[in-house]
């Protein structure tokens, strides 16, 4: 297991809820999928292809604004931390 992270460290992320729009499989990693999330605006996210109930339509809490991944010729500042989300919160809505 990876050391505990601060609080003030955690504080910083970014979070927000939104809807997943289009779910399509990395065109060079086999093992993710390319998540396109509304938030205020559309973003891109990797995950697991073994994630289960990711799909267009369910809501997720997204990171953003993290320093980008470059993957496969493409990048990355975005990251799904949970999902589904079942709670009615607009997309954008800032989790503090």
């Amino acid at each position: 297991m990876k050391p505990p992270v601060d609080l003030a460290d955690f504080q910083r992320l970014d979070l927000h809820v939104g809807t997943v729009v289009a779910v399509r499989p990395h065109p060079n990693l086999i093992d993710l999928s390319i998540l396109t999330v509304q938030l205020e605006e559309p973003v891109e996210a990797l995950v697991p292809v073994s994630t289960s109930g990711l799909e267009a339509g369910a809501r997720v809490v997204v990171a953003v604004g993290l320093h980008p991944l470059q993957t496969g010729g493409q990048r990355f500042s975005a990251s799904v931390l949970s999902g589904p989300v079942v709670a009615e919160i607009p997309n954008g809505s800032r989790l503090s």
